[in-house]
């Protein structure tokens, strides 16, 4: 469910909005509810909201304050402000830092459940862009691992030719040279099995013998 935190320092309009509303309808639970901006702002900080349900007005710190608040501690919140004044300077103020909508008390529950229904469409398409971008980073990732394993089974296998390279989707190149900066770079040791040709003293053959190298 997603989890709603309610700030108004009107207590009726908080306890009402927070046991009246049938937020279970749209899979919304109210995690808390604040008396002003400043508990509202620890609170959210404790609960991480999905979204915030603000009055504009309000002692200690008033919403738009609380959003900056909000906005310069990288919260994921989306707020909705709810005000008893049409005054274009709050509302000016809640679009800077982008408030999801700014309402006019009073307001009707269907209509707050229907602006807070819209807010939860635009929550879930962006988790799903954010899980899209996650799963092709981890692909992207896997690709490299993989790429670099071929290139160093190659070099063990002797199969590698002189400044043979790979070249991935995203255009990065790999080539044992830049495989083994990356991982003297990183800190990183690599055992390679490698054969290598030596002339015996006492005649003209010669005879392969192993010999790890600890790069």
């Amino acid at each position: 469910m997603y989890k709603l935190l309610i700030a108004d320092d009107e207590i009726w309009i908080r306890e009402r909005m927070a046991k009246e509303i049938a937020w279970s309808s749209i899979n919304v639970q109210v995690a808390g509810v604040a008396e002003d901006g400043r508990e509202a702002l620890e609170l959210a900080e404790k609960l991480q909201p999905d979204i915030i349900i603000s009055d504009i007005r309000m002692p200690e710190m008033d919403g738009v304050e609380l959003m900056h608040a909000l906005s310069e501690r990288s919260s994921g919140s989306r707020m909705i402000i709810l005000s008893g004044y049409d005054d274009f300077a709050y509302v000016k103020e809640a679009l800077k830092f982008r408030a999801f909508d700014y309402v006019l008390k009073p307001v009707e529950d269907e209509v707050l459940l229907d602006i807070v229904k819209k807010c939860i469409l635009v929550l879930a398409l962006e988790r799903e862009q954010k899980n899209s971008v996650d799963r092709m980073r981890a692909e992207a990732k896997k690709g490299r691992s993989l790429i670099k394993e071929k290139l160093l089974l190659s070099l063990i296998l002797g199969e590698y030719r002189d400044n043979e390279a790979i070249v991935d989707k995203d255009d990065q190149i790999y080539s044992a040279d830049v495989l083994f900066r990356n991982c003297i770079e990183a800190n990183v040791h690599l055992c390679i099995l490698v054969q290598i040709a030596c002339q015996e003293k006492t005649g003209s053959e010669y005879s392969l013998e192993q010999f790890i190298t600890i790069n």
